[in-house]
């Protein structure tokens, strides 16, 4: 685990509400377990996890970047309107907000999400891209 992210869990007491668990190659295998996905990239090429968080239909908290906008808007997503932490931590409290009140607007959001994914990716188009993109990042 990289030391500066051990170190802000321990300074903030969050070893109770933090796990690391490191690189894994099937990942999607712990979403289930989430309250929502927050994905704080500059820049992501194809971002396999906001599929996978439409598959599970998962809440997602993002930056506005390239490639995550491709899949998501701010109608589907908690998009922050920069890249800086105090911009996601806007979108997380709204998010939490909207969980805490039962808000249809949040279970809306999931299911717009969960319908573009099965309209949109096939099977088999997710493994076209799935093989060019293990293809590429050897």
């Amino acid at each position: 685990m990289d030391k500066w992210v051990a170190e802000t869990i321990r300074r903030h007491s969050l070893e109770d509400k933090v796990i690391v668990i490191g690189k894994r190659n099937q990942a999607s295998q712990f979403l289930p377990n989430f309250d929502a996905i927050v994905i704080p990239s500059r820049f992501e090429g194809m971002p396999f996890i906001v599929l996978e968080s439409m598959l599970y239909k998962m809440p997602i908290i993002c930056t506005p970047s390239v490639g995550i906008m491709d899949l998501v808007s701010q109608d589907t997503a908690f998009v922050s309107e920069g890249f800086s932490s105090e911009d996601i931590s806007l979108q997380i409290v709204k998010f939490l907000q909207l969980r805490t009140n039962g808000n249809v607007l949040l279970n809306e959001m999931i299911q717009k999400n969960h319908t573009k994914l099965i309209s949109q990716y096939s099977d088999a188009n997710i493994e076209k891209i799935d093989n060019v993109y293990n293809k590429i990042s050897v």
